[in-house]
Parts: structure tokens; C-alpha cells; sequence
């Protein structure tokens, strides 16, 4: 409902991509990733990084099949159980996704568990800094 191409999420996102190559992440999972925006975005600008995101509402990952990520690109998951063994992904992100999950620590402290090198979170909103619907 409230994403843009260059809102603050599409923001931080393009100033993610432009430290991983200095980071050396090759592999990356995304927390809550709706309909895969961050993942086609990170496909387009780095190819040979392979890229995971998790999504739980079906209807949002439909919409992000259609757009043409595999079903082992964009699967069902749990930010607060992730499904994954620790140090699975070079780095793992949430872009608007945090705000809504129940237990934000308990989702942060899986993110660190599954991550090798790095988490990035970018969950800034409008209801969370004083604003409202415009």
C-alpha cells in the first residue's frame, strides 16, 4: 500500500546493494519480503548473488511469482522461526517487515543466527515516526 520506487525502503535498499560487493556477500535472505521487490532489484544490479526470501502471506509471494521468482526464491517462512541452519546467508535483510512480525527481538535474533557476515534492517514508517495515512 505504501510502497514507492524511491521510498525510504527503496532507499536504503540501493544504498545496501552498493556495500556488497565491498562486503563479499554472495549469498542473501530476505525477511518478510512481500512480493519480492528487493530480490528482483538485487537480481537485476548483482546476477551471481544468489538470493532467498521469505514471505508468509501466499498472496503477496503469488504476486511475486508472477513477477518471475522461483518458488526456491521465494518461499513461505516465519522471521521469528526461520527454517535455516546458522551462517546459512552471507547476509540477511527486512525492509518494512519488522513492524509487523509479533516478537521483533526474537525475529532479529534469528536474523543474526542465520547470518555469516552481516543483517540489514530498513523499517522505518509512516504510523511508527508520528505520521499517518496521506
Amino acid at each position: 500500500m505504501h510502497v514507492a520506487e524511491f521510498d525510504e525502503h527503496g532507499f536504503a535498499l540501493q544504498f545496501m546493494i552498493s556495500v556488497l560487493e565491498h562486503l563479499g556477500v554472495r549469498s542473501i535472505l530476505d525477511v518478510g519480503c512481500g512480493t519480492g521487490r528487493a530480490l528482483i532489484r538485487i537480481r537485476e544490479k548483482l546476477p551471481n548473488v544468489s538470493t532467498v526470501g521469505i514471505e508468509p502471506s501466499r498472496e503477496l509471494r503469488s504476486i511475486g511469482h508472477a513477477k518471475g521468482l522461483l518458488d526456491t526464491q521465494l518461499i513461505d517462512g516465519d522471521g521469528m522461526n526461520l527454517a535455516f541452519t546458522n551462517g546459512s546467508f552471507d547476509l540477511v535483510c527486512e525492509f518494512g517487515a519488522l513492524h509487523h512480525i509479533p516478537e521483533p527481538s526474537r525475529a532479529v535474533s534469528e536474523m543474526l543466527r542465520v547470518a555469516r557476515k552481516a543483517i540489514f534492517i530498513s523499517d522505518s514508517n509512516s504510523f511508527g515516526q508520528g505520521g499517518g495515512p496521506a
